[in-house]
Formats: C-alpha cells, structure tokens, sequence
C-alpha cells in the first residue's frame, strides 16, 4: 500500500469516528431537550389547569364582593364586620391554587406573582377599610332628615294594591349605588322605580358624595378593582400563551 492510500485509509477511518461521535452527541442532545421541552410543556399545563384557571374564577368572584348590585345589597356586607373571625384575615390563594404551583410563579410570571401577593394583602389588611366606610356611610344617611322626607314621599307615590312598597333598605342601596359611582346597568329594576323623583335623589347624593365616609370608600374600590383587573388580564394573556417562561426546579 502506497503512502497515499494509507493516509487516505487513515483519513476515512478517522472521518468514519468523529462522524459516529457527532451524530451520537446530537442523538443525545436531541433526545435531551426534545425530552426538556416535554417537560416544560406539561409543567406549563399543570401551572394552567391547576394554578392560573383556578385563580382565574377566584378573582372574578373576588371582584364581585367590591360590585355592589341588586343582588348585593350593602347592609349584607356590613353584617360581615360582626363576625368574629373575619373570612379575610385569613385570605390566601393558596388555598384556591395547587400551594406549590402558586409559589413556582414567582419563577416564571414574577410580575403576576407579585400582583397576587399585592391583594392577597389588600384583602386581609385593607377589606375592612372598605366595608367600615360603607356601613358609616348607610348609617348617616338613614340619620338625614332630608333622607326620611325622602323616603316619606315615596311610600306615599306608591300606595296602593299592588305597588311595591320601598323600604328603607332599598333606598339606602339606591343612594349608595349613587355614591359610588356604580352603573345604572347594574341597578336596572331599582333605578326604574326611582326614576320619577331621580332630581331629589341626586340632591341628596351632592349632600354626602363628599364626605369623607364616601371619598374612603370609592377610593379602596377603584384601587382594589383596577388591581384585581389587571390581574385577570394578565393570567388570561399567559393561559393563551404556548411558552413557558422561566426556569424552575420542575423542569
């Protein structure tokens, strides 16, 4: 054998090895993160299903608590300071979510994570806060002498058989469904039964909108509204997400 064809032997030998090692090495390396990436995708569907669709529902039903409707009346929140041990005192999502899928957020969405942690402290510090000037504020009102001509006037309008009889805690609603700020949309039925004497109405809503019962409360619904609002959008953006973000121990 010629000097030649032994280095080319030894060329195609040597070829032969290193192409066997690299495309071993990239078999490995493709089985390792077509196998990362399996992982992460299932991580992603549990923090979805078990964490953030949970949360989801939570918040939602937690903003209706600031929502006050027909179907809320605010005497039945004020009946929530006589408890003993307040539900919110001890408020946590993490008795809503998977507790160890909550707290891997802070991995991925550390910004979401934060914002729950922000209310979940609003709740158990600042809920009180809200409902103590709602229940001052119903008080002074029942206590106007103007509120009870009011409410004279309208129990005369409505005399009669069949007429719905508007009561006390009915007007109250009304007025506090005026004072803060709360859409006629979500008072329909109440709001057409008032209708006819709204100008009375809005003169006694100018007489309290400033106090400072009134201020108090508009300010910890709106705060407490706009962050859990931001919340909602911010888990729904991240379930219609198809990437994981972050690293965590899971994965």
């Amino acid at each position: 054998m010629s000097l030649g064809d032994l280095a080319s032997t030894i060329i195609g030998i040597i070829s032969t090895v290193i192409g066997g090692f690299i495309a071993g090495v990239s078999g490995v390396l493709v089985a390792y993160y077509s196998e990362k990436r399996r992982r992460a995708m299932e991580h992603f569907r549990d923090i979805k299903h078990l964490c953030l669709e949970p949360l989801l529902v939570e918040l939602q039903e937690l903003r209706g608590r600031f929502v006050v409707s027909e179907t809320r009346h605010p005497y039945k929140m004020c009946e929530q300071l006589e408890d003993e041990i307040p539900w919110w005192k001890s408020y946590s999502f993490r008795k809503i979510a998977d507790p160890l899928l909550y707290e891997d957020l802070k991995n991925h969405y550390k910004d979401l994570y934060q914002d729950l942690e922000n209310i979940e402290a609003w709740m158990r510090n600042k809920y009180s806060d809200f409902l103590l000037p709602i229940c001052k504020l119903l008080e002074m009102i029942s206590k106007d002498h103007e509120f009870e001509e009011f409410k004279a006037e309208l129990e005369r309008m409505n005399v009669g058989e069949g007429s719905p009889f508007i009561g006390e805690e009915f007007l109250k609603s009304v007025f506090l469904f005026l004072l803060l700020d709360i859409d006629k949309g979500l008072w329909p039925n109440m709001y057409l039964r008032i209708k006819p004497v709204m100008n009375k109405a809005m003169h006694l809503r100018e007489k309290f909108y400033m106090v400072s019962e009134a201020q108090k409360a508009r300010k910890e619904m709106r705060s407490i509204v706009a962050m859990i609002d931001n919340c909602i959008d911010e888990i729904k953006k991240v379930i219609h997400q198809t990437k994981l973000r972050g690293k965590c121990e899971y994965l």
